[in-house]
């Protein structure tokens, strides 16, 4: 029944291209929160211009996972992935610069 309602959702499309689809967009969804909540967290140690720029690259994910473009869908992975790395070098930071971490 799932696959009828999949099937309606999108023809034309392959079901193995729309598993393909429904799992880059739970991919999505998590890096999505992730980054959104890390971001809330660690905001003010950012410069407004760069917590900007975070800020509409995790729009335009939310805007991809509205479509079905693979491509999008794997742009925004990507960019999420770079916002991601870059969190946790601020997370890392504040964390040595804390005293939590012994060299």
């Amino acid at each position: 029944m799932a696959q009828l309602a999949l099937a309606g959702a999108h023809p034309g499309i392959s079901p193995c291209l729309q598993r393909e689809i429904r799992r880059l967009k739970n991919r999505l969804e998590g890096v999505i929160y992730t980054n959104d909540r890390v971001l809330e967290q660690f905001q003010d140690m950012l410069d407004p211009e760069e917590r900007k720029k975070i800020r509409n690259r995790i729009l335009t994910a939310r805007m991809a996972l509205a479509g079905d473009d693979r491509a999008d869908l794997e742009t925004a992975m990507f960019d999420l992935n770079a916002i991601a790395r870059q969190l946790s070098e601020l997370m890392l930071e504040n964390i040595e610069d804390s005293g939590q971490v012994e060299s």
